[in-house]
């Protein structure tokens, strides 16, 4: 019985209350900025990729034929990784603006990129290539709350 029993009980001072944000909100806003940001990129470096080839002199009725679709290619793999860096950042901006259950609501954006990237790709990957986009994306996603939930965790401490 070492405690004044007329004192008054100690608060915890350090405890940071977490304001909670909408789960639909975080996710419609992150799913945009993944799908739109990749999209862009990928339009974007469509047409570096036709003029890189129009400037060395092949002919316009050409490059019209070109497929930019091999993953495996120089196109598709800076592509790749300018669509992984949108899915990060993605990951962490609907992780930050639910800021609670973070994991549970980026795995529902990580499963709708994959769907609509799916959808997107009209078949012009082999299954392979799509089963690989897909963990990919699931990885970049998760990544991304991953570093949030860290910077989270290092500011309580």
């Amino acid at each position: 019985m070492g405690e004044n029993i007329y004192q008054a009980p100690q608060a915890d001072l350090h405890m940071i209350e977490t304001k909670r944000g909408s789960p639909i909100k975080a996710v419609l806003i992150a799913a945009t900025v993944d799908i739109v940001g990749s999209a862009v990129v990928s339009i974007l470096m469509g047409i570096a990729y036709a003029a890189f080839f129009i400037s060395r002199g092949m002919p316009i009725e050409q490059v019209k034929n070109l497929s930019f679709a091999s993953l495996w290619s120089p196109f598709g793999i800076i592509n790749c990784v300018f669509g992984s860096l949108f899915s990060i950042y993605a990951g962490y901006l609907c992780a930050s603006i639910v800021n609670h259950r973070e994991y549970r609501i980026v795995t529902i954006l990580a499963l709708l990129s994959t769907a609509v990237g799916f959808l997107l790709d009209g078949a012009s990957f082999r299954l392979s290539d799509d089963i690989f986009l897909c963990v990919l994306t699931f990885a970049c996603i998760y990544l991304g709350a991953w570093v949030h939930v860290r910077r989270k965790e290092k500011k309580r401490d």
